[in-house]
């Protein structure tokens, strides 16, 4: 994320989902980084789906690092 816009929607595609915990959502724009405890087992990789849509709208790039 190079910059509050993009970290803000992250943040907020993240909220949307009752199984974040979000309390939990960092966000370190220098390393590029979000991360997030999902509370509910298997519901990494549907978060992923929503950021990676989010992100083929905005030319950037997501993975999941578990």
């Amino acid at each position: 994320m190079a910059c509050g816009g993009c970290s803000s929607a992250v943040t907020r595609i993240m909220k949307k989902k009752d199984y974040v915990d979000e309390d939990s959502i960092k966000i370190d724009m220098d390393a590029q980084t979000a991360t997030v405890t999902v509370s509910e087992e298997g519901k990494g990789p549907e978060l992923l789906e929503a950021l990676k849509k989010w992100a083929t709208a905005a030319n950037k790039t997501v993975s999941l690092v578990e």
